[in-house]
């Protein structure tokens, strides 16, 4: 029998894996008890992962759709075909034309690639990843603030800090072996507070849950800064090395005294007092999850969270820190990329290192969307990605989609998303491929091939298709070592990295750069000076209000045994056993008042018009005048339901801003 090591396709914890391979078959998944980031641990999502890999649903040849209907060709044809398609629109309308669509589930040498073919082939700017639909807003934040957007610590910190706060994530489900971290850290006397509307099974084991209103949580970060300035609860050796503090002091001033942002955010104003107590005299770890990011404030939600880091100076040392839970597997390394493929690492006068500023033209995934519709778009090439379940105003998506005049989809599964496309390419799963993975904690890990069942891997079809549209010269990769020695020139943060110091230990953290620290920011910060900034505040109230013909809040989240839009999980029998049908929370005192049953079919409505139907759960996890929804599901795909609106500067959807109405069937 031989091993492979790998790592988890699932979440962004980043759990290795070793692969037991027997006749081109894994026969056994088993976690890796030496690597530090999961110490022998994983989940039923990660222990399942080979079941996806050999389903028998699997893309196995290219299709090209003829006539509204797919049929098979051999790869040369498919590939000739794209390549043809795509410089006829080149052609005739410019590469500003294309679109394309990296993904947080591939490499990082493929997500470089896809750059590196979307720069020198098909020359346009326009590349984005899944991290704009929930995790761009940490990047915006904390690259604004500190210079690079990440965890700047580690796992290991969560047992010596003395209180971890987390706001709006729900670990317990979406990070179960970080939540593991987590749980090692309390049973050693870590206080653990939760802010989240829902009774979470994370807030479930909290000291302090702060039972908030979705969508007003600036206004209660807002009050807890108020708390640490008033009672003088802040470092000031953490603040010589910030910059633009007495703005900061003075942007606060305008939005009231605590207990009237309190008021707003539905929060007890004991509470500020207790936490502001508790962060303000103790090392804390922060950590943010999508109940942030994908809320009307989210960009100031996150810097919010920042901001009480550095006033209490949790920051640059063993214990404390910021830490944005990532979703995906490779939504940090895929982020890598795309925020430091044009920008370069710097240093000023004083040796402090800092990133240049990059000026951005391309277009959001969801403002290509938009694009098509205004004939901005003429194509979209989408690898590993599934909009047609993920994206917001799911109708829209599919004018759009439809409009197109070339789509090109690369996956394992015939997506929602696929069954739009004039090619669809079969791709390999994370088991049949080499290359890295970055998770959540800034550890670049190693994936071996260990088997071939379907597809070919994404950075072979790039580099086809790159080949076949004129350039040999830059796209002649023998491996994937050869691609992450290329990516490393570029991308200044991964610079002294190598596979072979991977394979040493179990993974290498970034920033590795002949001057970086193992503790993030402990001696500065990535900005000149070596400083960190305070940011401008605003309050943004949620776009949508209920009200007597839409009273329900609709939050929408993951489960513990299913991931993302379905596509991998649900071709995992071990976890379609635990739960394969969609369904709705809801308090007991909303369904006795309308007369719903548990178990029952009822439907959703949005302002937008449109419905979908799910199995009633009641239970006392949500509050009175909400609902929760999983995202899994494309018997109802709450994305429906979803407005296109988008926020702020990071353009994310509002996905945290529904509001419904319910009624039983």
């Amino acid at each position: 029998m031989q091993k492979f090591q790998s790592v988890c396709p699932f979440c962004g914890t980043g759990c290795s894996l070793t692969l037991y391979v027997e006749n081109n078959d894994i026969v056994k998944v088993e976690p890796n008890k030496n690597a530090p980031s999961n110490k022998g641990m994983a989940c039923v999502k990660g222990l399942s992962s080979h079941e996806f890999v050999k389903n028998k649903e699997r893309l196995k040849k290219p299709l090209i759709k003829k006539n509204n209907k797919f049929v098979e060709f051999s790869w040369d044809e498919a590939i000739r075909y794209v390549a043809k398609n795509l410089k006829q629109i080149i052609k005739k309308h410019g590469g500003n034309s294309i679109g394309i669509l990296n993904s947080s589930k591939c490499t990082n040498e493929e997500n470089f690639l896809m750059y590196e073919l979307a720069s020198k082939v098909l020359k346009s700017p326009n590349v984005d990843q899944c991290a704009r639909l929930c995790h761009m807003p940490s990047g915006i934040a904390y690259s604004k603030m500190f210079g690079i957007s990440a965890m700047s610590c580690s796992y290991s910190d969560f047992e010596k800090a003395k209180a971890i706060m987390i706001c709006g994530a729900n670990p317990a489900v979406q990070h179960p072996i970080i939540f593991n971290h987590i749980l090692n850290a309390k049973r050693k006397g870590v206080k653990l507070i939760v802010v989240d509307p829902r009774k979470s099974k994370t807030a479930k084991s909290a000291d302090i849950h702060v039972e908030i209103e979705e969508g007003k949580d600036d206004a209660f970060y807002i009050a807890i800064c108020k708390y640490l300035i008033k009672n003088n609860l802040i470092d000031k050796e953490m603040l010589r090395r910030t910059k633009d503090y007495d703005f900061f002091i003075e942007e606060l001033k305008p939005f009231g005294d605590i207990n009237e942002l309190c008021e707003y955010a539905g929060v007890n104003p004991n509470l500020v007092e207790e936490i502001g107590q508790l962060i303000g005299n103790n090392k804390t770890i922060f950590i943010n999850g999508l109940g942030l990011t994908e809320s009307a404030g989210c960009v100031t939600n996150v810097e919010l969270v920042g901001c009480m880091a550095l006033l209490t100076g949790n920051i640059g040392k063993e214990g404390t820190g910021v830490a944005p839970l990532r979703g995906q597997c490779n939504v940090q390394g895929a982020s890598d990329i795309q925020a430091y493929y044009n920008k370069k690492l710097k240093y000023d006068k004083n040796g402090f290192p800092y990133f240049e500023k990059k000026f951005n033209t391309a277009l959001s995934s969801t403002e290509m969307v938009e694009g098509i519709l205004t004939g901005q778009i003429k194509a979209l090439y989408i690898m590993g990605e599934n909009p047609a379940m993920s994206h917001p105003n799911l109708k829209l998506n599919y004018k759009a989609f439809k409009k197109a005049e070339f789509i090109v989809v690369q996956d394992i599964f015939m997506t929602e998303t696929a069954k739009f496309a004039d090619v669809v390419l079969p791709a390999a799963s994370f088991a049949e491929k080499d290359g890295t993975f970055t998770n959540s904690e800034r550890r670049v890990q190693l994936l071996e091939k260990a088997v071939s069942y379907n597809g070919i891997e994404d950075w072979k079809i790039i580099c086809m298709i790159a080949k076949a549209m004129g350039n040999k010269k830059d796209f002649n990769y023998k491996n994937t070592k050869q691609i992450w020695d290329k990516l490393r020139k570029k991308i200044d943060i991964y610079s002294e990295i190598t596979y072979k110091k991977i394979k040493q230990n179990y993974g290498v953290q970034f920033p590795a750069t002949k001057k970086s620290e193992k503790v993030l920011y402990k001696s500065y910060f990535y900005h000149k000076e070596g400083k960190a900034i305070f940011p401008s505040i605003r309050i943004y109230p949620p776009s949508m209000i209920r009200n007597k013909n839409f009273p329900f809040r609709l939050i929408t989240a993951g489960t513990l045994e299913h991931f993302q839009t379905g596509t991998m999980s649900r071709h995992c029998q071990t976890l379609t056993k635990i739960n394969n049908e969609p369904f709705v929370n809801i308090n007991p005192k909303d369904a006795k008042r309308l007369k719903i049953k548990d178990n029952t079919m009822v439907e959703i409505t949005a302002p937008n018009k449109q419905k979908i139907k799910a199995k009633a759960k009641i239970t006392n996890d949500v509050k009175e005048n909400y609902l929760f929804m999983p995202v899994h599901f494309n018997e109802a795909k709450v994305n429906l339901l979803t407005s296109e609106k988008l926020i702020d500067i990071s353009k994310t959807p509002e996905y945290k801003g529904i509001i419904v109405k319910i009624k039983k069937i």
